[in-house]
């Protein structure tokens, strides 16, 4: 089963059995929708850090120096700029998203086709 949701023409996420992907916006967010993140434990208010080329969004659950953000109703996630250069990231690039319920966070590694 795909849910995706569109925003234009720019497709935001796309969610099926076999891969999960999200692309990031020209507004710098990425949409990861709300029973996923529930699935694996992220709340509201999440920390964004770099590690191994990949974006961490974790459930904020402490005070913190790391970037932090504050997951939108709509479920969409700025990310900031500081991990966009350091990931080399843009606007268009899609990423994979894993869920790990263990460590109660969302990888987003970019996508190579």
């Amino acid at each position: 089963m795909l849910l995706s949701k569109k925003s234009g023409h720019e497709k935001m996420y796309a969610w099926n059995e076999n891969k999960h992907s999200v692309v990031l916006t020209k507004s710098f967010t990425i949409t990861i929708p709300h029973d996923f993140r529930q699935e694996f434990g992220i709340g509201q208010e999440v920390i964004i850090y770099l590690k191994s080329n990949a974006i961490i969004i974790k459930k904020k659950d402490h005070e913190t120096i790391e970037n932090q953000a504050v997951i939108s109703r709509k479920s969409s996630i700025y990310i900031p700029k500081e991990i966009r250069t350091l990931g080399k990231v843009q606007p268009g690039t899609e990423f994979v998203v894993i869920g790990e319920r263990g460590d109660k966070l969302i990888r987003l590694v970019p996508y190579c086709s």
